[in-house]
């Protein structure tokens, strides 16, 4: 099966800072992929440049078989690459209702999908069917990252970009949007690619993932498998390290020790 996503040797700087140093990375149709790492590791950064925000200096990045590095963020939505960013950004002053409907702004007026979709958004996000009049930043936290979800789902996304969808949630709103995220892949088939800081969670969620340090991939494996590794376990999930592990063990452990962890 080809990939929906292929991201080959990118590498990505800001100004002369080298931020993603050859990542690569595949998803594939239907499927859920996590990204994880630390604060600074370059997560963000790999989200912005695969969806058209910021440009790759070098390496090349396919969506369903067409090179799309370079293009515009808005032609990237277009063909069905769709960013939910880090910290929402909602349109404060405009409604809930308002907000879904500009993720709907590039389709065919008068499409009755629109309102189709606009319905499943509400079902998926029943508070939101409840607060649709209600100018979205003065919704809470939880509420506006349903909406920017939501939004995204509008554009007809057929791989949703997810950059830090826990960011300042709680623990059971946190596993609330998760659930949401599983039902959208699992109902419509949407691929996934998420970054994530709540590698539990993130592992829990999805099919396949990447751990990337210092704008590098250092393991890659599905979710199942690096959920039984020594250095993601203690690392990233909490675990003590076993009395007779190797100290001299890879780049995990080693890059891992001098980071601030979250």
């Amino acid at each position: 099966m080809s990939a929906l996503l292929s991201v080959s040797s990118i590498e990505t700087w800001y100004g002369p800072v080298n931020a993603i140093r050859g990542v690569s990375l595949e998803v594939q149709p239907g499927r859920i992929v996590t990204v994880l790492g630390a604060n600074g590791a370059g997560k963000t950064t790999l989200l912005n440049t695969i969806a058209g925000v910021i440009d790759p200096a070098k390496g090349s990045v396919v969506f369903e078989g067409r090179p799309i590095h370079g293009l515009d963020a808005d032609e990237v939505c277009r063909r069905g690459l769709v960013l939910v960013p880090e910290g929402r950004q909602l349109f404060p002053f405009l409604t809930v209702a308002e907000n879904l409907a500009m993720g709907a702004f590039a389709r065919k007026r008068g499409d009755p999908q629109v309102a189709r979709d606009l319905e499943r958004v509400y079902q998926w996000f029943p508070r939101l069917a409840e607060r649709r009049g209600q100018q979205a930043g003065l919704l809470s936290g939880g509420e506006q990252q349903m909406v920017a979800i939501g939004r995204a789902f509008m554009s007809q996304p057929r791989l949703l970009l997810l950059d830090e969808p826990s960011l300042g949630l709680s623990p059971l709103l946190t596993k609330e949007i998760f659930a949401i995220v599983r039902q959208i892949n699992r109902e419509t088939g949407t691929a996934v690619l998420v970054v994530e800081q709540n590698a539990s969670i993130a592992l829990a969620t999805a099919d396949d993932g990447y751990i990337v340090e210092l704008g590098r991939v250092v393991a890659a494996d599905t979710c199942a498998n690096l959920s039984m590794k020594a250095d993601v376990k203690e690392f990233y999930l909490g675990a003590a390290a076993p009395k007779d592990a190797d100290p001299a063990r890879a780049g995990l452990r080693r890059t891992a020790r001098r980071k601030s962890w979250r």
